[in-house]
């Protein structure tokens, strides 16, 4: 991404106006959830259910009837995902309940985990790890016998099978750790310690022991002198959800034959969190962090596991925000650069069904395009039934009738062209109503066999106080080159643009899929400044704030605010640099 383009959009911003405005591009995060954020799914093989676990233990039922219910995930849209071993299926059940299969034909599959743009599921009767795209598209990546956990974090993949864990790096390379008894389900925690990610894996096994292995390798018996009926299923509280930190970082542990899961902190201290039929494997459903004081600013941490994994490309990006009226509705963009072949893409414009009070009752979607064209959706009906049809197929139609969704091609960027290759969306109230929308864009083609990409993203908003402060999320998946991604957070430089009010200190902070703070900058020059020179794509005004980071695979939040509970209008950005890609 050159900073010719950066500068080309904010020009197009103060001179056209919305109508023509080719803003850099957008962001992701959770629906309507049918459970709170922070609370746990367990599935139950004997009663063939699914239970949701609130914070204090209280229980309900999520779904029944199932055939052999074990592994069991939660992404980043509050979608529930769900292997059946007796029929061989991957179910998914969205926000407000509604089942479909996502795919089918697995051998006895286990367990499941999901990286922010693919999903691993463990096929224990055919002895492999398999991919599993967003349209149900089935791929192996790992042949291990009999594999049953499975977690992807951090750019590596944990697999447990017989008594050992294999730990697969991004660069294939393979740790294998013996632990002496038939191994069960496996969890991953990750925190920064003095700038550096540390990991920290769990592993259940069927002699009645948790065994935990540290950063350094050593394994210990985790709590030590404690033993379990049959543990299986593990998970960790992750980091800010809805605001309680009550719990978090905690692990818990589900254990089959006492009909129970226990909940213990770090140190190993021991409650029984809930007592419920034969609990399986557990999940917690994430959410946006919720706004917290910003922390002292802090290097970007490096995982510590094997070979730093490669950068993930940019997959899917939306933005939260409260959509106003005027010049202040929600205004995102992105760009499409590499190849010549066209890139499909799912745009939403998400309202009513977001957990949240205030939200936008009836959003409207209008997608720009480079020669002046505007595409228009109220709602997603009103699309063609073909397009309806592929929206369902790809698992991404609204589950309300009034949100928005668009389904298309676009040309990537051609040199020759000015203007090309540059998308800009804008989130409107139907009748100038107002309220908090989520705009989303979706790339539905595979990155490993598509030379097009998103390279760059952002979303303009207003900056408020408290939860109405301008948070942005993306999903990096796998990619072919090595890369950085650059986080900015525009306020002054806007003016020059013809904003009016923008925001004068803008602070940004980045949070991984669990909801931890991994680094924080206030103003750019902060931390990482050569680097950022380096780019071409340093901000211009000093009081303007960016990060400069490696990403793994995975899910990513940004939250905008401003300096002292100022408030404005700022621009979020991401960018996807290869490193072989000059800055201009």
């Amino acid at each position: 991404m050159s900073l010719h383009h950066s500068r080309s959009l904010l020009a197009l911003l103060g001179r056209t106006g919305l109508a023509s405005c080719a803003v850099a591009a957008a962001f992701i995060f959770a629906g309507q959830a049918a459970a709170a954020p922070g609370d746990l799914y367990a599935t139950d093989l004997t009663a063939n259910a699914v239970y949701i676990f609130a914070n204090d233990g209280t229980v309900q039922t999520f779904a029944t009837g199932l055939d052999q219910p074990q592994g069991v995930v939660v992404d980043a849209g509050a979608n529930v995902f769900v292997c059946e071993a007796g029929s061989g299926d991957l179910l998914k059940f969205t926000s407000d309940g509604t089942k479909s299969v996502l795919a089918s034909g697995f051998a006895n599959p286990i367990g499941i985990s999901f990286d922010g743009a693919y999903f691993l599921v463990a096929e224990n009767g055919a002895d492999a790890i398999t991919r599993v795209g967003p349209d149900g598209s089935k791929t192996p990546v790992l042949t291990i016998t009999a594999p049953r956990g499975v977690v992807a974090k951090d750019g590596n993949t944990f697999v447990t099978h017989g008594t050992s864990l294999v730990i697969v790096a991004a660069d294939s390379s393979m740790q294998e750790i013996e632990l002496g008894s038939a191994t069960r389900d496996v969890a991953v925690v990750s925190e920064t310690v003095n700038g550096v990610l540390e990991e920290t894996i769990i592993v259940s096994t069927d002699s009645g022991i948790v065994n935990k292995i540290l950063p350094d390798g050593t394994i210990v018996q985790f709590p030590l002198g404690t033993t379990f009926d049959t543990p299986n299923g593990i998970a960790f509280r992750p980091a800010r959800f809805s605001g309680d930190e009550d719990g978090v970082g905690n692990i818990y542990v589900a254990d089959a034959a006492a009909g129970e899961i226990l909940e213990f902190t770090k140190a190993g201290v021991e409650e029984t969190f809930a007592s419920v039929g034969n609990p399986n494997f557990l999940a917690f459903e994430r959410a946006t962090p919720s706004p917290s004081p910003p922390p002292s600013p802090s290097p970007s941490p490096s995982p510590s596991v094997s070979p730093s994994p490669t950068p993930g490309l940019l997959r899917n990006i939306s933005t939260r925000d409260n959509v106003l009226t005027g010049d202040n509705v929600m205004i995102g963009g992105f760009i499409i650069r590499g190849g010549a072949t066209a890139k499909t893409v799912v745009i939403r414009a998400i309202g009513p069904s977001l957990p949240l009070s205030g939200a936008l009752s009836n959003p409207v979607l209008e997608l720009n395009l480079p020669d002046g064209t505007v595409i228009t959706n109220n709602d997603w009906k009103d699309n063609s039934a073909a397009d309806q049809a592929a929206l369902i197929a790809a698992q991404l139609a609204p589950t309300n009738d009034l949100e928005s969704a668009l389904i298309i091609s676009l040309p990537p960027e051609d040199v020759s062209t000015t203007g090309s290759g540059l998308y800009t969306a804008i989130v409107r109230g139907n009748n100038s109503g107002t309220g908090i929308a989520l705009m989303e864009v979706y790339d539905l083609d595979d990155p490993l066999t598509t030379a097009s990409e998103l390279v760059n993203i952002s979303t303009r908003g207003f900056v408020s106080t408290g939860d109405d402060v301008l948070i942005g999320g993306f999903i990096t998946g796998p990619g072919s080159d090595d890369g950085k991604v650059l986080m900015r957070a525009i306020g002054p430089t806007l003016a020059a643009a013809g904003v009016s009010n923008p925001l004068q200190d803008p602070t940004l902070e980045l949070f991984d899929g669990d909801g931890n703070s991994v680094a924080f900058n206030n103003d750019w020059k902060d931390t990482a400044s050569d680097e950022i020179l380096g780019t071409g794509l340093a901000p211009t005004n000093e009081s303007e704030s960016a990060i400069l980071s490696a990403l793994v695979a995975g899910s990513y939040t940004v939250i905008v605010r401003g300096v002292n509970d100022t408030s404005g209008v700022a621009l979020v950005e991401a960018y996807h640099l290869e490193n072989s890609t000059p800055a201009h």
